[in-house]
């Protein structure tokens, strides 16, 4: 949990596209109030030499903004994802293989923004940055565990 809030603010801001003078009130930018990672691990019980197991993890991030002037358009609304794995290790935990996938539910989400104030024009121009579609990971690793 993180509160940022300007208390006070004393300097004086240059000309900006949300007419703002004073940051007094506003969040703090890149700042989420909430940030939460819920993970779990569970070694499936199968009679058999190695041991399965598998795993996921959700992060929960609250919105934010990626500008110190709280402006909406570019604001980054609350998300999460999910990722998950599933591995295979031997006996002897000489060896392990399985596969991590990152962004499982292929979510595509708006992780920065920015805007052009004057985009030869009389409106700015909003743009984001968003997060990496799903990656599906194979891994082999020979070296114990």
């Amino acid at each position: 949990y993180l509160q940022t809030v300007y208390d006070t603010f004393t300097a004086t801001l240059p000309a900006n596209v949300a007419g703002r003078t004073t940051l007094k009130g506003l969040d703090f930018a890149l700042a989420p109030t909430w940030q939460i990672n819920v993970n779990f691990n569970y070694r499936l019980p199968i009679p058999m030499r190695g041991a399965w197991s598998i795993g996921a993890d959700v992060p929960f991030e609250s919105k934010r903004y990626v500008d110190i002037y709280n402006t909406e358009q570019t604001a980054i609304r609350a998300q999460a994802f999910v990722n998950g794995t599933i591995n295979y290790t031997a006996e002897d935990e000489s060896w392990s293989a399985g596969v991590q996938v990152s962004n499982l539910l292929d979510l595509r989400r708006p992780q920065s923004g920015n805007y052009a104030p004057n985009n030869a024009g009389t409106e700015p121009l909003y743009y984001a940055g968003y997060n990496p579609p799903r990656v599906i990971l194979f891994f082999l690793n020979l070296g114990k565990i």
